[in-house]
């Protein structure tokens, strides 16, 4: 009995993600032309106090097109490995946005949580999806492209 449960305790203590890896999204400037970054204020269920009478919404902020220098930044970041953790929090809350082009037809979404750190990266083409969340690297970056374009108020 007592193997069992170590057996079993060791199953479900390693790490069970059966994602692909970064390389297999194809994430890479080739296959992108334009990038739109975007912050939205979002108000969920999840994020609901009891008695809050106001209805769950989704409202885009603002929206800009990154540079090719700020592109190719945030795809050398997303493509390492050190950018993410594997954690993730429960709550479902995604606030930036980056949408990444082709021709005029969206081939990614990258979607992070401000809030929780969460992080999905979905490629279009392939169907392939990642979940996971920002690591430090990765924070730092997004700070620093959210000051660029002016999405922090400094109240």
């Amino acid at each position: 009995m007592k193997q069992q449960l170590l057996v079993c305790l060791a199953l479900f203590t390693s790490i069970g993600y059966a994602q692909i890896s970064i390389d297999e999204l194809n994430i890479n400037s080739q296959l992108t032309d334009t990038i739109q970054f975007s912050i939205w204020e979002v108000h969920t269920k999840e994020m609901s106090t009891p008695g809050d009478t106001e209805k769950e919404y989704k409202k885009e902020l603002k929206r800009v097109t990154l540079s090719k220098e700020d592109q190719e930044l945030i795809i050398a970041k997303l493509k390492d490995p050190e950018s993410y953790i594997q954690e993730r929090a429960l709550l479902y809350h995604y606030d930036l946005v980056f949408l990444f082009y082709k021709e005029d037809v969206v081939v990614t979404e990258v979607r992070i949580s401000t809030l929780t750190g969460n992080i999905d990266i979905d490629n279009k083409l392939t169907k392939s999806s990642i979940k996971s969340k920002c690591a430090n690297p990765m924070k730092s970056v997004l700070l620093n492209l959210l000051k660029k374009h002016e999405f922090l108020s400094e109240d």
